[in-house]
């Protein structure tokens, strides 16, 4: 869903931000939400996989 959605209004953005900023952008948030993941996930007290 995520990549549609980037796939239908990429364009627009790209035009309004310029290339290299819309890239540089795309990276940034790739990058930090790499590290907010872990971060936010850590505090769950439930297990990642179901015991057997």
């Amino acid at each position: 869903m995520n990549m549609y959605v980037l796939f239908q209004i990429g364009p627009f953005i790209e035009l309004t931000f310029g290339r290299v900023r819309y890239l540089a952008v795309y990276f940034i948030a790739g990058l930090l939400g790499s590290q907010a993941h872990p971060e936010l996930t850590s505090a769950s007290t439930e297990p990642s996989s179901p015991s057997s």
